[in-house]
């Protein structure tokens, strides 16, 4: 009996040392299974550690340096409503309404002091500014200087002569109606003159009267910003700051 145990354990010595194969004849590795494999516990570690991956081939290889969590301050949009698996809606909140001292204590680390910052309505712009800097505007209203050289201008014809018309009193020969003036002694021809009204034309100079009118246009002035904002699509803005 001694000697079958011996038999045996010199045999299962010699099998550990080889390849073993689960299902094939043929093992290329040190284990090899033709099959699944199923563990029924593993260990939970908070750690960062190297996984298990396989190949295409079915090789099981060690990965290393895989990102199993989130950074503190990750920043993402989201569909999501609420907080969520240690990503916290950027929302302006105060610091001490955090749910916990340790995320309290990231979103510190992180530079906030008193609240989050609101990301509500806002778009992300890399700036050489302070992380969390606001300003801008989603209207714009135009002043004088914004708007492109122009001018309105009107100027009428030239030509601006033009007539008047008068009464005009002058002697006219004996005879025509009027206001009689007869000769006098010193009128050695004796004739009668009248006073005559003719009424006559006389025309100005051709450039006296001439003159241009110009026109201007009112600026309306109502002030009425307008939208600079494109179309969009609503997300929210969430910070990774653990659990």
């Amino acid at each position: 009996m001694k000697k079958i145990i011996f038999g045996l354990l010199i045999s299962m010595s010699a099998s550990i040392s080889a390849q073993i194969g689960v299902k094939t004849s043929n093992p290329t590795a040190t284990l090899d299974v033709n099959g699944n494999m199923r563990i029924r516990r593993l260990d939970v570690v908070n750690a960062p550690v190297n996984v298990v991956a396989v190949n295409n081939e079915g090789y099981i290889r060690k990965r290393e340096n895989i990102k199993l969590s989130h950074s503190l301050g990750d920043i993402k949009y989201g569909m999501q409503k609420n907080d969520h698996s240690g990503w916290f809606l950027i929302n302006g909140r105060i610091i001490s309404s955090l749910p916990s001292e340790k995320v309290r204590k990231n979103a510190i680390s992180l530079g906030f002091s008193t609240y989050l910052w609101d990301a509500r309505n806002k778009y992300v712009k890399y700036t050489t500014e302070a992380n969390g800097s606001t300003g801008g505007s989603h209207t714009v209203k135009l002043t004088t200087q914004n708007l492109p050289s122009y001018s309105v201008s009107a100027t009428s014809g030239t030509s601006g002569g033009h007539s008047h018309t008068l009464t005009d009193h002058h002697l006219g020969p004996a005879g025509l109606n009027g206001i009689t003036r007869r000769g006098t002694p010193n009128n050695n021809t004796g004739i009668n003159k009248r006073f005559q009204d003719r009424t006559q034309t006389r025309n100005t100079s051709s450039n006296s009267w001439n003159h241009t009118h110009t026109a201007s246009a009112s600026i309306e002035d109502q002030g009425q910003a307008f939208s600079i904002e494109p179309e969009y699509l609503t997300m929210n803005m969430f910070i990774f700051l653990g659990e």
